[in-house]
């Protein structure tokens, strides 16, 4: 376990190439699109990344979005 533990910290102090994490994210990007994440899930995941990364991406990078107005009461009955 303790080697396992070393290993990964030898993982996490590697540079880690542009290039590289582009390539991630585009993948990752595809599967969530295959997945049917939305744009805002996928933006959350991209930002993650960066960030274990140490790419910083501006805070207003994810776009947070309102509801649409249109909810479902369970129960209620329109006359």
């Amino acid at each position: 376990m303790e080697e396992k533990l070393k290993s990964q910290q030898v993982l996490s102090t590697n540079p880690v190439h542009v290039g590289e994490v582009a390539s991630l994210v585009r993948v990752l990007r595809s599967v969530m699109k295959d997945q049917k994440s939305s744009p805002e899930k996928i933006a959350l995941t991209t930002k993650a990344i960066c960030d274990q990364c140490g790419i910083n991406l501006p805070e207003n990078f994810v776009e947070k979005k309102s509801p649409d107005g249109q909810f479902f009461l369970i129960g209620f009955k329109p006359e």
